[in-house]
């Protein structure tokens, strides 16, 4: 028996992933095809996603396909659990003859930093997944799959960012589309408020917001624009929007503000680092977004949180300066 191993946060599932099963069970010589939904990857902030929600819609979008098993092995234990642990739990309990395991072409630069990864390298071929951008050198014992019907970029990052924009995600599965969009729309921390500032804080704020955009353009991004939505119903009560000149640039506007507001006192809540086009940092009550120009035309998030301010003409959008 051949068995292949697709491990993923799936947060949420997008028609790659699909495709990528298919592409493994028409192009691999594989018995079964186990579809592993994490818990919690290591390498990544925590899923917006529940689990049993992710392992739900894995088992809605795999129903059809008689190979494929989507397990919960790492649910069930509530934790992380290393890529060696789940090899050997299915090694003792189907003695496959050969183990293939999935993995993106985005991963081979963590693959080092893998628990035991030099035993994992030894009980499995590893079948990497082409990915737009990426031109990393595989690992030994390997073969590589390119996904034929797919031309652009996806992943689960762009989706959840379209939720964020209040826009409809391209690439999520029609089976699962309502289910995720639902989902999301009751997930607790999409609802969270913070506490109202007093008096005494708004000065405060106003100089944090002033500082930011000052480290911000003394880094040469562009068209840094702030909302202040501290009277709305939303998820923070500051927003800076900002254009990077190219990807590498957003990368290292986002490096700057942690160095230098760590330093500061500064709490970084979550980031989201996934995709160079679109970078997120949470402060608690202020959320940053570093865009490169394309994205931020093509997601528009000032037209969305200008809407939000247009419910009470009290309120007025802020550019930079404050």
């Amino acid at each position: 028996m051949n068995i292949a191993i697709y491990g993923g946060s799936f947060d949420p599932p997008h028609i790659a992933h699909i495709q990528i099963i298919q592409t493994v069970l028409l192009k691999v010589p594989i018995d079964k095809l186990i579809v592993i939904v994490a818990y919690q990857n290591p390498f990544k902030n925590p899923c917006l996603f529940q689990a049993q929600e992710r392992y739900a819609w894995m088992c809605e979008l795999c129903s059809h396909l008689p190979k494929v098993i989507v397990s919960d092995m790492e649910i069930t234990q509530k934790k992380p659990i290393p890529s060696i642990q789940s090899v050997l739990e299915i090694q003792k309990k189907f003695a496959p003859k050969k183990i293939y395991f999935i993995i993106g072409e985005d991963n081979i630069p963590h693959l080092h930093k893998w628990h035991q990864y030099q035993k994992l390298q030894n009980l499995v071929e590893f079948i990497i997944i082409e990915r737009e951008g990426y031109q990393e050198q595989s690992p030994k014992d390997q073969q590589t799959l390119s996904l034929p019907n797919l031309t652009y970029k996806i992943s689960s990052s762009e989706i959840r960012k379209s939720l964020y924009a209040k826009k409809l995600p391209e690439n999520l599965p029609e089976k699962i589309r309502s289910q995720v969009i639902y989902a999301y729309h009751t997930q607790p921390s999409t609802h969270l408020r913070r506490s109202p500032l007093t008096p005494t804080q708004t000065p405060k704020i106003n100089q944090r917001i002033q500082h930011i955009i000052d480290l911000l353009d003394a880094k040469k991004a562009q068209d840094i624009e702030v909302f202040d939505l501290k009277d709305k119903d939303y998820i923070v009560d500051y927003v800076i929007i900002t254009t990077a000149m190219a990807g590498k640039h957003s990368y290292s506007l986002l490096d700057m503000l942690k160095t230098e507001l760590k330093a500061e006192g500064e709490v970084f809540y979550s980031t989201d680092e996934e995709s160079e086009d679109w970078l997120i940092a949470d402060l608690g009550d202020v959320m940053i977004h570093i865009f490169t120009q394309n994205h931020r035309r093509k997601f528009n998030l000032e037209e969305f949180l200008s809407q939000l301010l247009a419910q009470n003409p009290s309120q007025a959008k802020a550019s930079h300066p404050l």
